[in-house]
């Protein structure tokens, strides 16, 4: 039961700072996938620390639930597929590179 107490707290709160984190940034930004951008970098960034740093931090509730919930990848190939629908296809190349790179130079950039 404890377990799942875990994940439901974690999952909780990453979704209302997923939340907060998307509305701010279509506000400052007009763009809705700047918001999915920086939830799914900073979760790699989070992630990729606190396997480094070994956080003593519950892991289900860091990594199952809060970034499972604050990160996204449903979002992101929607909202990827949005933009190819509508014909802006550098954009959603450049989306795209910036989500996927981005992730992985965090990585990078942390580990090395």
């Amino acid at each position: 039961m404890n377990n799942l107490f875990f994940v439901f707290i974690g999952g909780g709160l990453g979704a209302l700072l997923r939340y907060g984190i998307s509305s701010l940034c279509t506000i400052l930004f007009s763009k809705v996938w700047v918001g999915t951008l920086i939830v799914n970098v900073v979760g790699s960034l989070i992630f990729i620390l606190g396997k480094k740093l070994s956080i003593s931090i519950n892991p289900l509730f860091l990594y199952t639930g809060l970034l499972g919930a604050l990160t996204t990848f449903s979002t992101f190939s929607f909202e990827l597929l949005k933009l190819i629908q509508s014909g802006n296809f550098l954009e959603a190349i450049i989306v795209f590179l910036l989500n996927v790179i981005g992730g992985i130079l965090i990585g990078i950039w942390i580990l090395f």
